[in-house]
């Protein structure tokens, strides 16, 4: 794939700005990236007289490590891990909104005490997941984790008192769920600090 000389330009520019370490991890991994990108990096190595000549790479230090799964993938920038955490609080977020909206729903079907509780606990969820994603402080993940558990307890109630089971409830109601911890762990992962490669 061709790629546009505009485009090319701003990379190098953007390469040019990038520090001695960025540009390090980049040649250690750098047949996971395009072979542009990691040429780029190269040229500015050996600019920067971080490395002699495309030769040193041959040495130990940047042998490239096969890409292994993670359940929760490393991010070394700082910037990138405050848009991850930013994007998922979001998501944890707009799941609280469902207490609320159903509150509404329970409210119209004159049940205004079973209401005040989803409301008070989607609003609890919404504000928890909007400090988290401003202050990024573990403890709104913790309390997020006991509100998500109150939801469990609601909602198995109600797949109890259904008459008959239905697969396609349980099945969704799993994969909020999985979606919701997983992201609450691994904000909390970003947050801990463990992930950090620079």
């Amino acid at each position: 794939m061709q790629i546009d000389d505009k485009i090319l330009n701003k990379l190098k520019e953007e390469m040019a700005e990038y520090s001695d370490e960025e540009i390090l991890e980049i040649l250690k991994k750098r047949s996971h990236y395009n072979q542009t990108v990691a040429r780029f990096a190269v040229g500015e190595a050996i600019k920067r007289e971080l490395i002699n000549s495309e030769g040193d790479l041959m040495a130990e230090e940047y042998r490239v490590e096969p890409l292994r799964f993670r359940l929760f993938p490393v991010i070394g920038k700082a910037k990138i891990r405050g848009k991850i955490i930013k994007s998922l609080s979001r998501g944890v977020l707009l799941i609280g909104l469902i207490p609320a909206i159903y509150g509404f729903i329970k409210f119209a079907g004159n049940e205004p005490e079973e209401a005040v509780i989803l409301w008070l606990l989607g609003f609890s969820w919404v504000i928890s997941a909007a400090l988290l994603m401003k202050t990024r402080h573990s403890r709104y993940i913790y309390i997020i984790m006991g509100m998500a558990a109150l939801c469990a307890v609601y909602i198995a109630n109600l797949f109890i008192s259904l008459k008959g089971f239905r697969f396609m409830d349980f099945f969704v109601a799993a994969v909020v769920y999985g979606i919701i911890f997983y992201s609450l762990f691994y904000i909390k992962f970003l947050i801990s600090g463990k992930n950090k490669q620079e």
